[in-house]
C-alpha cells in the first residue's frame, strides 16, 4: 500500500511585510512516521543548519523533533528574500511544495 502524506496539524500562515515576517509551521502523518516542514523568514539567519526553514522528523524513542534537512536540499527558483519582501509568501508556498514532494521522494 502506498503512503500518502497528509497534514496533522498546522499553525495559521503570517505574512507581514510591515513586521518584516513570514511563517508557517505543518506537521504532516506519512505511514507511521510524523514530519514537520517549518518556515520562518524573520531578522536574524541561523549560522550553519537553517532551523528557521527546514524538515523534521518525530522520534518516538526519544520524544522529540529531529532536524533532517534546511532549505539548501532545495532548488528554489530564487533566492531566500528578504524577511520585509512582498514575494516571501510565494517563496514559502515554493518551499512547502517542494518540501513535500521531498518526504514522499526520499522517505518513502
Amino acid at each position: 500500500m502506498k503512503k500518502s502524506l497528509r497534514i496533522l496539524d498546522e499553525t495559521e500562515f503570517i505574512h507581514d511585510t510591515n513586521r518584516g515576517v513570514t511563517s508557517l509551521t505543518k506537521t504532516y502523518g506519512f505511514g507511521e512516521d510524523k514530519f514537520q516542514i517549518r518556515y520562518e523568514n524573520s531578522n536574524g539567519s541561523p549560522l550553519g543548519f537553517n532551523s528557521k526553514m527546514c524538515l523534521r522528523q518525530y522520534s518516538r524513542e526519544k520524544a522529540q523533533w529531529n532536524n533532517l534537512e534546511d532549505i539548501r536540499v532545495l532548488k528554489m527558483s530564487v533566492e531566500i528574500p528578504s524577511y520585509f519582501s512582498s514575494s516571501c509568501k510565494s517563496h514559502c508556498l515554493e518551499f512547502f511544495k517542494k518540501m513535500e514532494e521531498r518526504i514522499i521522494r526520499v522517505y518513502s
